[in-house]
């Protein structure tokens, strides 16, 4: 407390301002250090949403009959390899965290084990089985492409909620420093300044017996000191 009766003005108010700088600092930093941890993340999502469509392309080209011109559409194994492709993009790779137990890595590796489990020999045309089974088995494995791309969509906006959250703290502090500097500033020198004015002009007037405040800041309570001797 007696730090705050005698700090020097310009100390103090350096002190504050660094106080109210550093916070928005820390939030610059941390904004720039979530979009770089997000990068790609909307590109993941796209890639992971096109691997249902892909699905059912690959049930609809299995189904479908032979073409009747030769190479005017594409072959299964085409739009296997295209889905794999999407499967094991380095986007999707590189946006997978390292935990084994985070919700994402653990809808990633659910989807990926059902794929190379299941439905590459559901869509392999030496073992397909019969095409009435064929399309519930796709909608199944589309449910764990829908989970897989609601984990990546969790994990994007829990870390915006969580820039948005260290923001609204950071300007709380910052407006807290603010209020509390400007009622110091007003008790330690506007307060006591308008004090020594007024005993200035009673000595202008002749009464020597006042007494000027010396309750400010450092330098105000100095300046106060001079005034009474």
């Amino acid at each position: 407390m007696a730090y705050f009766r005698q700090a020097s003005i310009l100390r103090f108010i350096t002190q504050a301002l660094l106080l109210i700088v550093l916070p928005a600092f820390l939030v610059f930093f941390m904004s720039w250090y979530t979009v770089v941890n997000s990068s790609g993340g909307g590109e993941a999502i796209n890639i992971a949403g096109s691997l249902r469509k892909q699905t059912y392309l690959i049930v609809a080209t299995q189904l479908s009959p032979p073409a009747p011109v030769p190479g005017s559409r594409a072959l299964l194994h085409e739009v296997v390899a295209e889905f794999e492709r999407r499967l094991y993009h380095p986007v999707l790779i590189k946006n997978l965290p390292d935990d084994g137990a985070d919700p994402l890595r653990v809808a990633y590796n659910a989807m990926e084990m059902a794929w190379r489990s299941e439905m590459q020999g559901v869509f392999s045309p030496s073992t397909a089985p019969p095409s009435g089974s064929v399309l519930p088995k796709a909608e199944r494995f589309v449910g764990l492409i829908d989970a897989y791309v609601q984990a990546i969509e969790a994990r994007h906006e829990a870390r915006l909620l969580w820039l948005a959250r260290l923001q609204w703290i950071a300007l709380g502090g910052m407006a807290l420093v603010l209020l509390l500097t400007l009622l110091w500033f007003s008790r330690r020198v506007t307060q006591p300044l308008q004090q020594m004015a007024q005993a200035a002009q009673r000595i202008k007037n002749g009464d020597l017996s006042v007494r000027a405040s010396t309750e400010g800041a450092g330098e105000i309570a100095q300046l106060g000191l001079a005034l009474n001797n």
